[in-house]
């Protein structure tokens, strides 16, 4: 048994996770009036390792808050799917608050066997797909992998506890893990929990006492084995300050040959560092998600104010290679791509702001809350980025400050993210979440739109009176999970239909999710009972009535979450407001009455009515009106007053795309005027006879108080803007 070290690192970007990770079982957490330590009730596994030939241990970690008899503990084996353990070791000795136990393979590299406390060469003798759990009096508290379950979820892989997890769980969260790459031992040995001081950490890699580290450039260091402890000079291209988050440090450097992450968990002794200084830092080498770093024990800083390294010229198309990808890892870079959707907030200290082409070859700009004012950016525009290459699985953009977003002084026509993107299914997360082999605009995460499935992860909020809610919500999520795996599997090819708001807060895709065969997976699952629907604004008003109709029967019928006998508690999104403790913060609108009520009272809206707002100001800007408020009658005309007909500014504007639907550029619409009267011909030779306006170029139309008249040459058909109730304007004439 080891004390803990007071860094496990933990890179910079698993903030798009943390919001995620967060949703994590906790048995009882306990914070005391002496302390404001954060204690969890039993002791749990902490890291994974399963490496090549025998390297192979597992870690169990004590953050109860006190010492704990290990003669309870036994910890199991399930080879092959096995639903009954098929080897079993039972524990010994006492293992102090804070630190750890570690069990290795009698075979392991002795990097592990220095570490470990006891060796086994039966239960220590797993394979990435055979389960295990920690049992307390033979009763299981706490388990890696699915027990019965025979799936690879930890082959040639260190997985590691995530510090936000503060007590075990007896269902696997992959959410709860940190994955690393194979033959990772820079974790084992030590254990970070959030709310839990450490104590007494060991030694550091380079710290007196130790033996001599070798230097190398940051390329030659880029080779080497995680776990190796070496020793670079760079040049700082990132403020520590701008990119970190809380106690965490992060940074990168860069030489003359390649650049990497410096990645910290707790800055602790490690001084803050900034643009143009040259360090020396020394460290382990680590890989998250991806992502190549070195662990900094010490940092040297030898000169200031140095130049930084020229940004390389690449393109998001080559972000989409690994190959390329790869060689500018941790580099500054110049690229120029369209934003066309800023999250309304952030999401673990930064904004996941959507970046394309005009292939539709896409990425992540992370803008950290730190580095740069994001409200100074806008949407719809082309920008010339300077950014460092990151990595979280895909590759991503880190801008630093707020120089290094600057719009084109050539704006060409935006490209439209929305359309069906071709993918292949990966594995299956929940009941409205999937992951695909290969990335759209630069991300692998799809979250299903328009629908909303129980949650599956363990309850944060603990009160008693919640049981029955907490296991009420898990078992539908379940079920959720289960039904949708019926419908696609991994392998299946599918086809994602992605709307103008290609992302949401978190980075992931926004898709309707289409098989082959044309089913539409998001409303079937809402047909079928095992999802809600949910509406964000601003809507597809071509997909509403269709899902509202779908759960409306569904909730007739009694299907799934509907079922009167043993009805969901709690609608997804009313359970992660009650256990987040946050409340409810969307206002609900009501697309009958087109009234909308404060977040408190949305019950009040029926399920099949409700549109969520993220404030009262953006209901009003659709056409809602706070219930039982009456809209202002419009001036009476007195008819014996005579009214000069006025002639109408007449604004002619030509489609964009007319092979369609036919959609227009917003700028066209700078030119009108208050009162204009806009003029629109969507003839075209496929004989389509359809418009589509935007929600921004709506609302700009009723601002100025506009007329629209939209003909093909022989059918028209005119609109008073202000009078028009929908966010977006579908027009086909017939």
């Amino acid at each position: 048994m080891r004390n803990p070290v007071s860094e496990k690192a933990f890179h910079l970007l698993l903030a798009f996770a943390l919001v995620l990770m967060s949703f994590t079982g906790v048995f009882a957490i306990i914070s005391t009036a002496e302390s404001n330590e954060v204690t969890a009730d039993e002791l749990f596994i902490s890291e994974y390792v399963e490496g090549s030939s025998f390297n192979k241990a597992i870690e169990i970690y004590n953050g109860t808050g006190e010492a704990v008899d290990l003669s309870d503990y036994q910890i199991s084996l399930y080879s092959n799917g096995a639903a009954q353990a098929t080897q079993s070791l039972n524990l010994s000795g006492t293992l102090e608050h804070g630190d750890v136990y570690v069990l290795a393979h009698g075979s392991a590299d002795s990097a592990i066997l220095s570490i470990a406390d006891v060796t086994n060469n039966t239960v220590i003798n797993f394979n990435g797909d055979d389960a295990l759990s920690l049992n307390k009096n033979s009763e299981v508290i706490d388990v890696v992998g699915e027990i019965g379950v025979r799936e690879n979820f930890g082959q040639d892989k260190t997985l590691v506890r995530g510090s936000g997890v503060t007590g075990p769980v007896t269902v696997y969260q992959v959410l709860d893990w940190d994955e690393y790459a194979s033959n990772t031992f820079a974790y084992l040995g030590s254990h970070v929990m959030d709310g839990v001081d450490p104590v007494d950490p060991p030694e550091e890699p380079g710290e007196p006492g130790n033996p001599d580290v070798d230097e190398y450039t940051i390329d030659e260091a880029r080779q080497l084995a995680d776990g190796t402890v070496v020793r670079v000079e760079g040049i700082v291209t990132a403020d520590s300050r701008a990119l970190s988050n809380g106690a965490q440090f992060t940074t990168y450097i860069q030489d003359e040959t390649a650049g990497i992450n410096l990645f910290a968990y707790n800055q602790d002794a490690l001084p803050d560092v900034n643009k143009g200084d040259k360090i020396v830092v020394t460290g382990e080498l680590a890989t998250y998600n991806g992502l190549k770093e070195v662990v900094p024990a010490s940092i040297e800083v030898v000169a200031e104010n140095q130049p930084l390294p020229e940004p390389k010229q690449i393109t998001l198309e080559d972000l989409q290679n690994p190959q390329i990808a790869e060689n500018y890892e941790g580099q500054l870079v110049e690229v120029q791509g369209f934003i066309n959707n800023i999250p309304a907030s952030p999401a673990g200290g930064g904004y996941n702001v959507s970046l394309i082409d005009g292939d539709f070859n896409g990425t992540t700009l992370r803008v950290m809350e730190n580095a740069l004012d994001i409200t100074q950016v806008e949407e719809d525009f082309w920008y010339d980025i300077t950014a460092i290459v990151s990595q979280y699985n895909t590759y991503q953009l880190i801008p630093t400050e707020q120089a290094d977003i600057v719009k084109s002084e050539v704006q060409p026509d935006p490209p439209s993210a929305s359309g069906y993107y071709e993918a292949t299914v990966e594995r299956i997360t929940d009941g409205d979440t999937i992951r695909i082999q290969d990335p759209v605009f630069g991300e692998t995460r799809i979250r299903f739109l328009n629908m909303d499935t129980a949650e599956t992860y363990a309850a944060k909020n603990k009160d008693p009176k919640r049981t029955e809610i907490n296991a009420n919500q898990k078992y539908y999520g379940d079920l959720a999970t289960e039904h949708i795996s019926t419908l696609i599997q991994p392998g299946d090819k599918i086809y994602l239909k992605v709307g103008d708001q290609p992302t949401d807060d978190y980075g992931r895709i926004l898709a309707e999710v289409i098989r082959e065969d044309g089913l539409n997976v998001n409303l079937e699952m809402v047909r079928a009972g095992f999802a809600s629907t949910y509406f964000l604004a601003p809507i597809d008003e071509e997909a509403y009535p269709v899902y509202q109709e779908a759960v409306r029967t569904a909730e007739e019928q009694g299907l799934g979450i509907w079922n009167p006998e043993n009805p969901l508690l709690e609608l997804p999104f009313a359970f992660r407001a009650n256990d987040d403790q946050k409340g409810f913060l969307r206002y609900v609108g009501n697309s009958d009455t087109m009234e909308y009520v404060e977040p408190d009272l949305w019950s009040t809206v029926p399920v099949d009515k409700r549109i969520f707002f993220v404030s009262a100001e953006e209901a009003e800007s659709y056409g809602f009106h706070p219930e039982g408020s009456e809209e202002e009658p419009e001036e009476p005309v007195d008819p014996e007053e005579p009214v000069e007909p006025e002639e109408p500014n007449y604004v002619v504007i030509e489609p964009k795309k007319n092979n369609g639907t036919a959609t227009i550029h917003n700028k066209e619409f700078d030119k009108v005027q208050d009162g204009d009267h806009v003029l629109i011909n969507i003839y075209n030779e496929k004989k389509s006879r359809s418009l589509l306006l935007n929600k921004k170029q709506v609302d700009l139309l009723k601002e100025k108080n506009a007329y629209l008249t939209v003909t093909d040459g022989t059918k028209s058909e005119t609109f008073k803007m202000t009078d028009v109730k929908t966010s977006v304007l579908k027009v086909t004439l017939k």
